[in-house]
């Protein structure tokens, strides 16, 4: 009876484990991808502002949107832009190949 109470109390301690093991895989996860989030749009989006880095509901400097033609072009023109001088700057360890 003793053998089966410290083989219970040894999965258990596994579980647990392998538990904390998988929430912070999934913590490093999500805040790799929000990192590279917050960059990419420094980096590509036109009028980015540090307060949009802020999760808040509703935003308070409300939505990130174009509402004139003109507007719509200069920021596809930014990104373009961006992109095309992204090799000559250093963007954490990520590579970029040239098409």
């Amino acid at each position: 009876m003793n053998s089966y109470i410290e083989e219970y109390q040894s999965n258990e301690a596994k579980s647990l484990l392998q538990l904390c093991l998988f929430a912070h895989s999934r913590y490093k996860h999500v805040n790799y991808t929000w990192d590279n989030r917050i960059s990419f749009s420094h980096l590509f989006l036109r009028g980015w502002d540090a307060i949009r880095e802020v999760n808040s509901y509703p935003p308070s400097i409300g939505p990130l949107a174009l509402y004139k033609i003109d507007e719509f072009y200069e920021t596809v023109d930014f990104a373009v832009t961006a992109v095309s001088q992204t090799c000559s700057i250093i963007v954490s360890v990520i590579s970029v190949h040239r098409f």
